[in-house]
């Protein structure tokens, strides 16, 4: 019970990864256009402190020259994989890290940026509940 809400857990993380990599894309594609249209056009783009472009297009918003985004999609990935394999010790050091991870992008987006993004929000709850399933349950 625990791998399937585990791999339930990866699929919601791959999707929204999914979600932020196709907004990343779209914002490099119309980098060069200005006004208010282009910028909130990105259901997740609701005011200037409530937005994912801010955060995906921000210097945060990569990890080793890849997109986070890019990042998450491998990440939720390999868990998955993991996760069907039984290798359960992986997916706990995963979960740990994507704790870390999530920890400093929380601190970042809303200490430092003074932005709430709701993909990103949506991304912390899921390595959350990761990490609290992946060590407590497993």
């Amino acid at each position: 019970m625990n791998i399937l809400f585990i791999q339930v857990l990866s699929i919601v993380g791959f999707l929204l990864s999914l979600y932020g990599f196709s907004v990343r894309q779209r914002m490099n594609h119309s980098s060069g256009k200005k006004g208010r249209t282009e910028r909130m056009a990105f259901l997740c783009d609701v005011s200037s402190n409530i937005s994912c472009s801010k955060a995906f297009g921000s210097t945060y918003g990569s990890l080793l020259g890849f997109s986070n985004t890019i990042v998450g999609l491998i990440f939720y990935s390999v868990v998955f994989i993991l996760a069907s394999l039984g290798a359960e010790a992986a997916v706990q050091a995963l979960a740990v890290l994507s704790g870390l991870g999530t920890m400093y992008l929380a601190y970042v987006s809303y200490v430092k940026q003074h932005n709430f993004c709701l993909v990103c929000s949506a991304i912390y709850a899921v390595n959350v509940l990761l990490l609290v399933v992946g060590l407590i349950y497993i």
